[in-house]
């Protein structure tokens, strides 16, 4: 074999690379053909009230949910996720069933809702208060037809561990969900 000069091996991996370049420019990249749709894409667009969270929330709300809903129906948007926190305290079965129709007239779906809600708390009061409240999210948004509602894990409370936190947050989420599926 041949001793091969610092000049030879620059050389000769120069021309190496120029024909892989090469050969790469010249031959059809191989993949798969586009996929065959049975449709138009189905993306929808739909606006969550936390958006609007200064406009809805504080002492005195600047809006209400009828208005944030007739916005959305303004901006030619799909739905509307119409989160709880900006709700009125004692929210009834036939408010709920307004915002509904309203949302129903105007074209649009409710996309879901949204509890605030922290499984961390360890068990007690507290902890009984947040999956009570999830609940009855859960079945208010079994009256708006919202196919979907938004839950936090929650967060880790002073003197628990993060495994502790992370089963409680689990046994909650557990537990709602299993409301939920009945």
């Amino acid at each position: 074999m041949l001793p091969l000069s610092r000049r030879s091996f620059i050389s000769t991996s120069a021309t190496l690379t120029a024909g892989a370049a090469l050969a790469g420019v010249t031959s059809p990249a191989r993949a798969i053909e586009p996929i065959a749709r049975n449709g138009q894409a189905k993306f929808k667009f739909s606006l969550a009230a936390y958006s609007y969270r200064d406009l809805l929330g504080g002492m005195t709300p600047k809006l209400s949910m009828n208005d944030f809903v007739s916005d959305c129906a303004k901006f030619n948007l799909d739905g509307t996720e119409l989160t709880s926190y900006y709700f009125p305290k004692n929210v009834t079965h036939d408010y709920l069933r307004t915002l509904a129709q309203q949302c129903f007239r105007l074209g649009l779906d409710v996309s879901g809702t949204a509890v605030g809600n922290d499984f961390g708390h360890p068990p007690g009061e507290k902890r009984l208060k947040e999956i009570a409240a999830t609940k009855q999210w859960i079945d208010f948004a079994a009256v708006l037809g919202a196919p979907v509602i938004r839950i936090f894990a929650g967060h880790e409370q002073p003197g628990s561990t993060p495994a502790q936190a992370h089963s409680l947050m689990v046994s909650g989420i557990e537990e709602c969900c299993e409301y939920a599926g009945k």
